[in-house]
């Protein structure tokens, strides 16, 4: 009797070992399905098709299946002209942009929940739509030649971190 408890116990084991090991495969036992993971995440459209790839890469990666998982994301040297549709992962907390073409930040402002954001190496027409980013703990808004100083500094002075300045505003 405690042999098969024993072995029962084992197998019960050995199974959910196997399901956690395997949590990106589907599961057969006598060719019925077990487990199947849930897919990833495919709801979303962005305009910029280097934003695009830099988000589908990410989603792989993490093996995201929700857009409330995608916390980070970094497409830095992507070559992203627009952020049209990123609104939709509106649960970023940590973005860089860095070393891009992007001259407009308007669909940041519905980032709430964004605390660290680079935009170093750009071409940023105006920091005012990141005035709204209350939660902005550390910014990088350096080597942005032709962004005005007014927002710009407003930002760094309602941001409880750093927020790094383009040169003309320092």
């Amino acid at each position: 009797m405690q042999k098969n408890y024993f072995f029962a116990s084992m197998g019960a084991l050995l199974c959910s070992l196997m399901l956690t090991a395997c949590a990106d495969y589907s599961f057969h036992i006598n060719e019925r399905t077990v487990y199947t993971p849930p897919p990833l995440f495919k709801d979303y459209k962005l305009a910029d098709r280097a934003l695009h790839r830099c988000v589908e890469q990410t989603i792989k990666d993490n093996s995201i299946t929700a857009a409330e998982q995608l916390n980070r994301l970094n497409c830095s040297s992507a070559g992203i002209e627009s952020l049209e549709g990123l609104e939709r992962f509106r649960h970023i907390s940590e973005l860089n942009l860095a070393n891009n073409q992007l001259t407009d930040v308007e669909q940041l402002r519905r980032l709430s929940r964004l605390e660290v954001l680079i935009l170093r190496e750009n071409q940023l027409q105006s920091a005012a739509p990141l005035l709204s980013l209350v939660h902005l703990a550390r910014a990088d808004l350096s080597d942005n030649p032709d962004l005005p100083c007014g927002d710009a500094r407003q930002l760094a002075n309602q941001a409880e971190g750093t927020v790094v300045l383009p040169e003309q505003c320092r």
